[in-house]
């Protein structure tokens, strides 16, 4: 924090600002976000019930990047261009000053790996007709299986009522070919797997 860093200072009605080290800015120096940046909003001295909020990003930030929403515990890809997000303040808690954060992380592929060892596998890869096969680990628990692309969108996602040695999935037929990330998982463990679409 330096002179190159400008000071929020408080209005009567609706305040936006960083929050950063104690204090809130309208604009900072910072240097290029990595995975670990959070980019903590600070929103406050709410009149209306109803609000959108619109952030323009120029794409020069070579990360993803996505808006997270504590109080709905949910991430919102922010891409290139004016990304627009609606929220309403009606519920308890739902007007925290520190609802929103950008941060620089896929939350689609970032959880931590409680286990390790592999559970599964997956085949064949590269998938050249639609169906893919896994196999691996006998549960009583739903096992979910979520399919993004490179950049971290969902592109499908289905889940399993039990499951027994080897789950039969067929991928939707209209997939570019392309890497994408397979995440396989119960509420215990789970695992991500580069997946080749030809």
């Amino acid at each position: 924090i330096d002179n190159k860093d400008v000071i929020k200072y408080g209005n009567l009605d609706e305040t936006l600002s960083w929050f950063h080290d104690g204090k809130t800015f309208v604009k900072e120096l910072r240097a290029i976000p990595n995975s670990e940046t959070e980019l903590l909003l600070n929103i406050k001295q709410y009149r209306e019930k109803s609000y959108t909020l619109v952030l323009d990003y120029n794409g020069d930030v070579q990360q993803s990047v996505w808006l997270y929403d504590a109080f709905l515990n949910t991430y919102n890809s922010i891409v290139a261009g004016t990304n627009v997000y609606h929220f309403d303040i009606k519920d308890a808690n739902s007007d925290v000053p520190e609802r929103f954060k950008l941060v620089f992380q896929n939350p689609n592929v970032s959880r931590k790996v409680v286990n390790r060892s592999k559970l599964w596998s997956v085949g064949p890869n590269p998938v050249t007709n639609g169906t893919l096969f896994v196999s691996g680990l006998n549960t009583d628990e739903d096992v979910s299986f979520q399919l993004c692309d490179i950049q971290g969108r969902v592109i499908w996602k289905t889940e399993t009522v039990g499951y027994h040695n080897q789950q039969a999935l067929q991928l939707p037929n209209n997939l570019a070919g392309a890497a994408y990330l397979l995440t396989v998982g119960t509420e215990k463990h789970f695992e991500v797997f580069t997946l080749w679409v030809e």
